[in-house]
């Protein structure tokens, strides 16, 4: 029970998948795109000694001190880590369990980073009309996420609960239903996408999310038959 909760409420809080999708992009972009050489050689692992040396020497508090410093304010990396210390996170503006893409789901399990990238390109797309303003496809992110194992058998080595049913032993877990149903909502995966959106308030958030439920679970499932439309020209 108390694992159930810890990854529901702790590994897997919206907060924290937000926050850990904004550093995330905020590091690839600095390299990828602001080509921030200091930000490239923290992060590109060479297998020398030196790296391992200067490395070791970084931790949370410089390394957000150090790239969201005004030298960078250009940067995108900058905006996304300066978002954060200010606890300006971006807002998740779609959800949908894999299942309801059919086929396609199979291809946003773990999407290679073409197809996110199309499907950012397309959000962006379908979101600058609701909100009037163009919005930067860059900063928007799609991420695909599942529940963690949480019972024991299902990847941990650990011996299971037997519970005395029928004149014999038989697993705790096969006969709760809580069990079952958290099991089963374990094996489930999701897509979400977030974007630097700003809500007044809970009403508004949820008029927007209303908005953009079909235009983007029609942008990701475009992005996601966009290379085979493209075979079939050919």
């Amino acid at each position: 029970m108390a694992k159930y909760y810890i990854t529901n409420q702790v590994y897997s809080h919206r907060v924290r998948l937000i926050t850990d999708q904004m550093l995330v992009r905020a590091v690839i972009l600095g390299v990828e795109h602001d080509c921030i050489e200091e930000l490239r050689q923290l992060y590109a692992y060479d297998g020398t000694d030196t790296f391992v040396e200067r490395y070791s020497q970084w931790d949370d508090y410089r390394f957000l001190a150090r790239f969201s410093d005004d030298s960078f304010s250009s940067s995108y990396c900058a905006k996304m880590l300066n978002a954060l210390k200010c606890r300006r996170l971006y807002k998740q503006v779609f959800e949908a369990n894999l299942m309801h893409f059919g086929d396609s789901a199979r291809n946003l399990i773990e999407p290679s980073d073409d197809l996110r990238s199309r499907i950012e390109g397309l959000a962006a797309e379908a979101i600058s009309p609701e909100l009037q303003v163009e919005v930067d496809p860059l900063e928007v992110i799609c991420y695909t996420y599942g529940q963690k194992a949480i019972w024991p058998g299902s990847g941990d080595q650990m011996g299971g609960m037997l519970v005395d049913e029928d004149g014999g032993p038989r697993p705790f877990e096969q006969r709760s239903t809580f069990c079952q149903s958290i099991e089963a909502m374990r094996s489930e995966r999701f897509i979400g996408i977030i974007a630097p959106v700003v809500f007044e308030n809970d009403v508004e958030r949820d008029r927007l999310r209303r908005a953009l439920l079909d235009p983007l679970h029609a942008a990701i499932a475009r992005a996601v038959e966009a290379p085979h439309q493209k075979e079939c020209s050919e």
